[in-house]
């Protein structure tokens, strides 16, 4: 059939992305499986996947999809605390647009009333913007794609409201130069958390080291989450009225994009700025997520088989090191003599 020679995924009950994976692998080999099917029934009654069924699959992927490219984004080596909120508030966006922009007319929403961190003033143009992003992909979707859309904002709402309301999220994010302020949810009081983070920075004296970021090429799709925050970013002017000359004169400061290294940024800046340089690399050297420490754990179980059962601890500890930083070699010299 002149498809990928790719094998078809099996699901995972406690890893929700292998439900995206093993959808997304069979409309891929969508061809090929509906001719075996046809063809393998071996005297019983095929299994046949039906057409609404197909169609079905890949709604469930749009629906999907933006949650796969979150989840992937807050797993990375490099990510921050800086990036959840924006993410989460693009997810939340689109979600919702997929859900409210996609009923047919005259139906009402289910949860019009429940409109996830966004203000009763701004409501419409956030919507609006999550409509553009996701315009394409919603006049497509079916009743049952809606649903799911409905269902997953509600989670969602429940789920990581805490974190819109949680300071250090909140300064991590007003401290990365790929947002300060311009992704922030319309309801957040921005000149508040100024205040904040100038009363942070009186009461401590942060020493940090900066942490290693990698590019990332941002996905073009219609429902893709830094499509959409580049798209509010641009949306919204930037806010300079600071109580502060440091802290006005970083947000006043040239943007930079939205796959650059925010620590590369902040190290060009510590002559400039060295107080609110230190308190920005200590908040962005916070990971988002505990997958990191979950990896390094999976690493020394590798180290530790029954093979090696012998090793001395210190020596355990030497090479899941080498083993995890192993990437950094070329770029600092770690391992050289």
């Amino acid at each position: 059939m002149n498809l990928p020679q790719h094998t078809l995924i099996t699901d995972i009950k406690t890893r929700w992305n292998y439900t995206f994976y093993m959808l997304q692998r069979l409309l891929e080999q969508s061809r090929a499986v509906q001719i075996m099917t046809q063809e393998s029934n071996m005297g019983r009654a095929p299994t046949i996947i039906y057409p609404n069924e197909w169609r079905l699959a890949s709604d469930m992927l749009t629906v999907l999809c933006p949650f796969e490219e979150v989840t992937r984004a807050l797993s990375k080596h490099s990510a921050s605390i800086s990036e959840v909120i924006p993410l989460l508030h693009g997810l939340c966006s689109i979600i919702r647009s997929l859900h409210v922009g996609g009923l047919a007319a005259g139906e009402e929403s289910e949860d019009e009333s429940d409109q996830f961190m966004a203000g009763d003033d701004d409501q419409d143009a956030t919507v609006g913007l999550g409509q553009d992003v996701a315009a394409e992909s919603r006049e497509k979707l079916g009743t049952a794609a809606r649903r799911l859309a409905a269902n997953l904002s509600k989670e969602l709402e429940w789920r990581f409201q805490p974190i819109f309301a949680n300071s250090t999220f909140l300064l991590a994010t007003l401290l990365d130069p790929r947002y300060k302020a311009s992704c922030f949810p319309d309801n957040i009081d921005v000149e508040a958390l100024k205040r904040t983070l100038l009363h942070r920075m009186e009461l401590c004296n942060p020493v940090a080291t900066p942490a290693r970021n990698t590019e990332e090429t941002p996905d073009t799709s219609s429902t893709s989450v830094l499509s959409f925050l580049q798209k509010k970013k641009l949306a919204i002017p930037m806010r300079t009225h600071l109580p502060s000359g440091d802290v006005e004169a970083y947000l006043a400061d040239g943007d930079i994009s939205l796959t650059d290294d925010p620590v590369k940024y902040w190290s060009g800046k510590l002559q400039c700025w060295p107080n609110l340089t230190r308190f920005a690399l200590q908040h962005l050297s916070c990971p988002p997520t505990s997958v990191q420490s979950e990896r390094v754990f999976s690493t020394a179980g590798n180290v530790v088989s029954p093979q090696h059962a012998n090793l001395d601890p210190s020596h355990v500890e030497q090479l899941v090191f080498i083993k995890v930083n192993a990437d950094l070699k070329n770029s600092i010299g770690l391992f050289d003599p």
